[in-house]
């Protein structure tokens, strides 16, 4: 592929990770770690995690725009790798 796979690491999975551990190892109730997150700051700790239409949206528009992130840097890749 010509691009390092550390180098596709996105700060939305890794939010999605944090929420994630707190709804499915806590009950639904946000850890402390969950104030880590970057782009989905939206929980502080012991906060019911309660993601809604409109939170579900943002994620989902912020994984399209990762997608699409990553299938540029792998196109770049590809074509310097033409050259």
């Amino acid at each position: 592929m010509g691009v390092n796979k550390k180098e596709l690491k996105a700060e939305i999975m890794g939010d999605i990770r944090l929420l994630r551990d707190s709804i499915i190892h806590h009950a639904g109730v946000a850890k402390k770690r969950t104030e880590r997150c970057v782009l989905l700051r939206w929980f502080k700790s012991g906060e019911e995690v309660f993601i809604d239409n409109i939170k579900f949206e943002i994620i989902i528009k912020l994984i399209r725009e990762m997608i699409e992130e990553i299938r540029q840097r792998v196109n770049e890749a590809a074509n310097a790798n033409v050259k």
